[in-house]
């Protein structure tokens, strides 16, 4: 995979924003826009539940695994 120099990769959302994550669409990652870390679609729910006391709904959930 080759990112491209001042190309915008990250995708924001209403429902992203609600959860204060950014998604890259290359590196099919989320990242945390409060702590700038970079996380899998596997570890964002207990980040966002222990870093920013944020639980997420089967919901929320269930639309991170699109």
């Amino acid at each position: 995979m080759e990112l491209v120099p001042r190309v915008d990769y990250l995708i924001q959302t209403d429902f992203l924003d609600h959860l204060g994550l950014w998604a890259h669409c290359q590196l099919l990652i989320l990242i945390c826009c409060k702590g700038k870390v970079a996380l899998t679609s596997m570890i964002v729910v207990s980040h966002l539940k222990a870093k920013h006391d944020h639980k997420v709904t089967k919901q929320e959930k269930a639309k991170l695994d699109e």
